[in-house]
């Protein structure tokens, strides 16, 4: 008997394996209901809330259950199995859809956003890059032909920027980049105002390069000194807004030759410029494509506009792979997530509303969303 009640567990815990394995990673939307018997010893508050407990539990099981067994033996030594079934996903959101009294139960029916917020790289929107005029700064002491070294690796930049999947470079490099004057346009852009001033569209960013060069002598005894090129890329990248969302810095060293007392011992022990600018150039490389993947796996985020129609507004839209019933989620006041949803997708813009209508969109108003994948 005791085999079979084993076999039974096993079995049981099984077919949870099954039926409540780990669903598709992201996010979801389900509609639950939730139920609680009826009973004089609670009243009506406390049974709508045991269904919403109940309907919250259940929303949370239809993305990811975990399941626990364990087995004791009490003092008549007889073997008891236990199987415990957790929710392995998280609520971040619902709405109250409807409730309803039956004759043997008070019924709560939601609809919930389930699942995880991970920073792993799932983004498939793509962002474009406007590539500004590189600022310069070389010390007096640094080699002439180094300028053109400077001017080599603004290329390499813009090369493998447009290697990357989720990236697309804009070439701005006719002219240099202003925040200061990007705040001052802020979004009222036209197409003459992006060809003419430092600026760029909602959803865009600005890549600023700034290069340091110089060289210095590091002394090796009495008979010569070594010297050394330093070079510093710092990729500086501002958002529509005129704001730095990041920067990047790319230091790299390399022996440019050695100085004698002799000039001809200095010319022959001299490397080849086009053996430092292959070196340079291949550090440089692997810098910019470790931050083009880790820059197009950034979250997708905007700001929220509240419009004279009281409508929550974010100015990009399916230009930038936003669509409607897109989700995106902000910090919200009473939770610590409130979930949005695209209801209308335009060309520049899109328009949000909340899950829960009870919310109220001036809440909203200036703070920053961020877009999800809608993983059903």
């Amino acid at each position: 008997m005791r085999n079979i009640l084993k076999l039974c567990i096993f079995m049981l815990v099984l077919t949870f394996s099954f039926l409540f394995g780990p669903a598709n990673a992201g996010v979801n939307i389900v509609e639950v209901t939730g139920r609680a018997a009826l009973s004089d010893q609670y009243t009506s508050d406390e049974l709508r809330r045991m269904a919403l407990e109940d309907a919250l539990y259940l929303a949370a099981l239809q993305g990811e259950a975990r399941v626990d067994g364990f087995s004791f033996i009490d003092e008549m030594t007889n073997l008891t199995e236990q199987v415990l079934v957790r929710p392995g996903d998280s609520i971040l959101d619902y709405s109250l859809l409807e409730e309803n009294q039956t004759e043997h139960h008070f019924e709560v029916k939601i609809r919930a956003v389930t699942g995880h917020i991970d920073d792993a790289c799932s983004s498939s929107m793509k962002s474009r890059l406007h590539v500004y005029s590189p600022q310069i700064n070389m010390a007096r002491n640094a080699p002439a032909w180094s300028a053109g070294l400077a001017k080599k690796m603004v290329s390499i930049l813009v090369e493998e920027i447009d290697k990357s999947k989720n990236l697309e470079p804009v070439n701005q490099m006719y002219m240099s980049y202003d925040p200061v004057k990007a705040k001052s346009v802020g979004s009222a852009m036209d197409y003459n105002t992006i060809m003419t001033s430092s600026a760029v569209a909602s959803g865009d960013f600005a890549v600023a390069p700034r290069i340091e060069i110089r060289q210095r002598r590091e002394n090796m005894g009495y008979v010569a000194k070594s010297k050394q090129l330093d070079i510093i890329v710092h990729v500086d990248v501002y958002d529509h807004l005129g704001e730095m969302v990041t920067r990047k810095s790319f230091p790299v060293t390399h022996r440019v030759g050695f100085e004698f007392y002799l000039d001809t011992v200095n010319t022959l022990t001299a490397p080849s410029r086009d053996n430092l600018l292959a070196q340079f150039s291949e550090d440089f490389k692997h810098f910019i494509m470790n931050f083009g993947q880790a820059f197009s796996c950034r979250p997708v985020t905007g700001k929220l506009t509240l419009d004279k129609d009281n409508r929550l507004r974010v100015d990009f839209g399916v230009a930038k792979g936003v669509s409607q019933n897109h989700l995106a989620m902000v910090a919200g006041n009473d939770t610590p997530w409130t979930v949005l949803r695209v209801v209308e997708a335009r060309m520049n813009s899109v328009f949000l509303e909340t899950l829960d209508k009870r919310q109220d969109n001036a809440d909203f108003d200036g703070k920053t969303v961020r877009f999800m994948e809608l993983g059903q």
